[in-house]
């Protein structure tokens, strides 16, 4: 605005030629402000000081932070120091306000060049040093895995050996099991040959209920005395009884054997027999019609076949 009114040689002149867009009266008003001696003393400073200047703006009188804000980048929102400076210090044509100007916005982007060095050199050492980073933690996790796998293969070789032991101690366990039950047959052996060796047999008194085993009575085949009484036996005899043919005494009172005695007639050594207080049923005679060496016959107490009362 004061461009304009400084065009004219004097205020008269200046009021015939209003600045666009504003009415006469205010254009008045500011041609009064533009010829008063404090304006003018103003303005004479003001080119004083002006002229002292080095380097010379062309932003007037708007600040630096007003520029920076009209001239940032609206997508970035930021401009960097050397294109403000640049943007600031230079005409509309492009040319610098001054030689000294343009030295320093020079020296501004070398020292921005060297900023952006000194980050790029930052920037690849960090890289570097995450690089290294990286490879140290790929080397720590392949110690971590070979230690992994060092400790499964120790679990590994533990495990094998615990089976290898469990399984020697289980070896070991069936051996001697084997061994037990190869030395209990050859007692159980030496056991049969000593009974086939027993000549006189004598339980009597001892309370005994039941055969422990029929077959053991069988082994019994050199036999001569066999003495049963008082005692607790039930059921029938053995029949293997009839291959204890050396059997000469054979005394059964006092149990509680019943059934058939018809293979005692087949021990053809017997000369006493005791079947007292018994309850074998029937008896016949005729069953001892075979012992032809019995001198003693006990039957006590027992039930006869009244048909066979009269047989001599």
């Amino acid at each position: 605005m004061f461009q304009h009114y400084s065009v004219f040689n004097s205020k008269e002149e200046a009021l015939e030629h209003p600045y666009p867009e504003m009415n006469k009266e205010e254009w008045t008003r500011v041609c009064d402000l533009f010829a008063s001696e404090e304006f003018q003393r103003r303005s004479a400073i003001n080119k004083e000081n002006r002229a002292k200047l080095k380097i010379v703006h062309t932003s007037g009188a708007r600040s630096f932070q007003r520029m920076r804000a009209l001239l940032k980048n609206p997508e970035s929102d930021e401009i960097s120091a050397a294109l403000l400076y640049k943007k600031m210090h230079t005409n509309k044509d492009g040319m610098w306000t001054s030689e000294d100007a343009r030295e320093n916005f020079l020296e501004e982007a070398r020292l921005q060049i060297e900023e952006m060095r000194a980050r790029q050199l930052e920037y690849e050492a960090l890289l570097v040093k995450r690089s290294d980073m990286e490879q140290t933690m790929r080397e720590h996790l392949q110690m971590m895995e070979e230690q992994q796998r060092k400790k499964d293969e120790e679990l590994m070789q533990m495990m094998a050996e615990q089976q290898r032991k469990k399984e020697e101690e289980h070896r070991k366990m069936m051996e001697e099991q084997q061994r037990t039950l190869v030395e209990q047959q050859e007692r159980r052996m030496q056991l049969m040959a000593e009974q086939m060796q027993l000549n006189s047999l004598n339980l009597s008194f001892n309370g005994i209920s039941e055969w422990v085993s029929n077959e053991g009575w069988c082994e019994l085949r050199n036999l001569q005395e066999l003495e049963l009484d008082y005692n607790d036996y039930e059921g029938m005899l053995p029949l293997c009884l009839a291959n204890m043919t050396p059997v000469q005494l054979l005394s059964l009172s006092s149990n509680h054997f019943n059934g058939s005695i018809s293979h005692i007639s087949s021990l053809p050594s017997l000369k006493y027999l005791d079947l007292s207080n018994g309850h074998f049923t029937p008896i016949l005679f005729s069953s001892f019609s075979n012992l032809s060496r019995l001198k003693i016959l006990i039957i006590d107490n027992m039930v006869i076949d009244e048909e066979n009362k009269s047989q001599p």
